[in-house]
């Protein structure tokens, strides 16, 4: 049986699912000893020590504050306490960082680049986890169940982490095994509420639209040698967009053997499955939430995992070798059209790290990425792309002053075409005292394209995507200057960080996909001619910069012995513009130069198309024995300049409403609330109620597509121990 042919369907699902949990009792009725002493309660000190110790800055724990590049740390009062229907609900407190229907974007470096091309490097466990195509990020493996730590790195990390991480690097670290046993079990039920505008009302008196939630996870040692986590989940949803329900189950497994005190291996996998459907545009802004021709494209996504590892302590040297095959298939029906496509990606990574004397430490290493587009309508046959990459950065250390320097070279092919070249980052950290540091830092960064971007050929309604072979590598140079102050008062009551940064990025060749005429089909009907005719390509786009400052908070103030207030706080500010609005920087099938002027609603200030340049966020936390209360609030102006074919008459004759919905219905703004109220009933089980998006606000994060309406959920969690 081929693994895009596996069986799946909702009851399989749920049996599946429930059959893993009791596969699990056992293990864990046998862990958990009656003559094990209770558990030491963290203290404020041990809750701030464990949120800022990270590992991304050099593939090594540091302290958060002498890191010579600007790194957030998710708190654990948003990990824990906030519940999460994905992991994107708690990248988007994080500061500087937006989603925009699934594009991660950190300082505005990207905007929405329909799904394909992700210019941060989004790494589980520290292997990269973006599709082998398209190079999307691919969320739904990352498990909310089993989260240990989030890092943000911002700005440019190719130097540590290759093609991709030219905006920056998200890290998500999941449990490890360890002397005390973890086991989690959680069940979510969430409401859709109707949205604010009457005529999107679709299934107004047809009953309430509902999506559920299940989740478990275990962390055990069965032998004093080795470690065992597994956990998963399974989600229906009933969705807020006609035609538009999704399920999946998806599991995970992670298991390490110490052969001896020096020596150990491990293998990590998972295994996803979904049926849906998925939407591109709108019917209509005022039917925002029925799609094009009411009906939206089927798909079964499949997905697998397999990353074995090894490491060897040899002295003061930890040689790593580390591997991820990444299989993907995705099975698409759009009406008549099959745009079905499956993808591998095998990506190695031998890495060696010597914890030096005299302050010095050197991370050295190679990897070597594989990756196969199978044979596909939707890419025009069958694609391959390889990376081979050495690598190399040394830290020194000594009294108050902390330095970096990095280099990398990467040679990438695609098909039979390639390029490569090396790339270098500095990084200072000084700690001018009583707990204030000053940091400065340089870097270049680099992007590959992908298979998606350079073949795919798709039709979407009236959109249609050409492909472009003679697409470019991107290039990127960031540098920042910054101030961290640690805020920590005599009684130790109050702790925590306060960030400020100044950050200038510039990009080469960066890739868009542009609207143009890239064919000469003849149609009697004109309307149908140019739809036939015109559409988006990824092209480079020439020379763009970012310019901008950011300010974090992030704080823990024990007010009384039962009142503690978390808080994370952040506003960023960024300038993303073009150089040059009135470069050529393609020619269509008939000669024209299609420019940035020429392809944008608004380019009277040079603003890059699909950017926000004011992001405010806050998350604030009350903790009260029993009871906690939180408040989320997410700020951005709306997005200043996008492609101007989407407030294009004729566009609107078949998909109207993106111009009234910019000028007329929505506000110059997006504002987004949450609120939660836990209560914590034993030490093993709490209830968790909330509200997303309080106000029930109506946000259009791209041309013809909206997010959801206000919903209620509630969300039952037992976590053994509290762990």
């Amino acid at each position: 049986m081929s693994f895009s042919s596996l069986p799946f369907s909702p009851t399989s699902l749920r049996l599946g699912f429930l059959g893993s949990i009791l596969l699990l009792s056992g293990s864990l009725a046998a862990q958990r000893l009656s003559n094990q002493p209770p558990p030491r309660k963290s203290s404020l000190s041990d809750t701030v020590r464990l949120q800022t110790t990270v590992v991304s800055a050099s593939r090594y724990a540091q302290r958060l504050e002498t890191t010579t590049a600007s790194i957030d740390a998710l708190p654990a009062s948003i990990l824990k306490n906030k519940p999460l229907l994905k992991i994107e609900d708690a990248l988007i407190q994080t500061p500087g960082v937006t989603i925009q229907d699934g594009q991660a974007n950190i300082r505005s470096g990207s905007g929405w680049s329909y799904g394909v091309g992700s210019r941060v490097q989004v790494l589980l466990d520290g292997l990269p986890l973006l599709s082998p195509d398209a190079a999307q990020a691919s969320w739904a493996l990352v498990p909310v169940e089993a989260i240990s730590h989030v890092e943000v790195v911002k700005g440019a990390a190719s130097a540590l982490y290759g093609s991709a991480a030219l905006n920056g690097v998200i890290h998500v670290r999941t449990l490890e095994a360890g002397a005390q046993p973890v086991a989690r079990l959680s069940f979510q039920s969430l409401v859709y509420d109707q949205p604010l505008f009457p005529s999107m009302r679709w299934w107004a008196g047809t009953g309430m639209r509902t999506q559920g939630t299940g989740r478990f996870a275990v962390a055990v040692k069965p032998t004093a040698k080795s470690g065992l986590v597994l956990h998963g989940q399974i989600q229906w949803d009933e969705g807020f967009v006609y035609g538009v329900r999704d399920e999946s189950l998806r599991l995970h497994g992670k298991y390490d053997y110490a052969i001896n005190k020096n020596l150990k291996v491990g293998l990590a996998a998972s295994v996803r499955g979904l049926r849906g459907a998925d939407v591109l545009l709108w019917k209509s802004f005022a039917n925002g939430y029925i799609p094009l021709d009411s009906t939206a494209t089927n798909k079964g996504i499949y997905q697998m995992t397999a990353s074995p590892f090894i490491t060897y302590r040899q002295g003061r040297t930890l040689h790593a070798l580390r591997s991820r095959f990444f299989a993907h298939d995705n099975n698409l029906q759009a009406g008549l059209e099959d745009y079905s496509n499956a993808a591998r990606t095998l990506y190695t990574e031998y890495t060696a790290t010597r914890f030096g004397t005299n302050g010095w430490n050197t991370t050295w290493g190679a990897s070597a990425t594989n990756s196969l587009s199978l044979n596909s309508e939707l890419f025009g046959g069958k694609h391959s792309s390889t990376t081979r990459g050495l690598f190399a950065q040394a830290d020194y250390s000594k009294g108050p002053w902390n330095l970096s320097l990095g280099a990398r070279y990467e040679r990438y092919t695609l098909d039979t075409g390639g390029s490569g070249a090396p790339i270098f980052r500095a990084g200072i950290n000084r700690n001018l005292g009583k707990g204030l540091f000053m940091r400065a830092s340089a870097g270049q960064g680099y992007r590959f394209p992908t298979i998606a971007e350079a073949f795919v050929a798709a039709v979407a309604g009236p959109v249609q995507v050409y492909a472009n072979p003679a697409v470019r590598p991107e290039r990127s140079f960031t540098g920042e200057w910054g101030l961290k102050q640690v805020l920590a008062s005599r009684n130790r009551r109050w702790q925590g960080y306060a960030d400020a940064a100044l950050f200038a990025s510039r990009y080469w060749d960066m890739l868009e996909f542009t609207f143009g005429q890239w064919d000469t089909n003849s149609l009697p009907d004109p309307a149908a001619e140019f739809f036939a005719n015109n559409g988006f390509k990824s092209i480079n786009v020439g020379t763009t910069q970012v310019l901008g400052a950011e300010f974090t908070l992030t704080s823990s103030y024990q007010a009384s012995k039962n009142l503690t207030i978390n808080a994370l706080m952040g506003y960023t500010y960024a300038v993303p513009t073009m150089l040059d609005r009135d470069a050529t920087y393609a020619l269509d099938i008939v000669g024209r130069p299609i420019t940035y002027r020429g392809t944008s609603t608004d380019p009277s200030n040079g603003y890059l198309k699909y950017r926000y340049r004011h992001v405010a966020k806050a998350d604030v936390e009350a903790v009260a024995k029993h009871w906690s209360a939180g408040f989320s609030v997410r700020y951005n102006n709306r997005f200043d300049n996008m492609d101007s074919i989407f407030t294009s008459s004729l566009f609107n004759a078949f998909v109207p409403g993106v111009q009234d919905a910019y000028a007329y219905y929505l506000p110059h703004f997006d504002l987004l609330m949450d609120a939660r109220l836990r209560w914590t009933v034993s030490q093993d089980f709490s209830i968790t109620a909330q509200v997303n998006n309080l106000l029930n606000r109506t946000v259009m994060p791209r041309p013809a597509s909206l997010q959801g309406p206000r919903t209620f959920g509630i969300q039952l969690s037992y976590a053994l121990g509290g762990r």
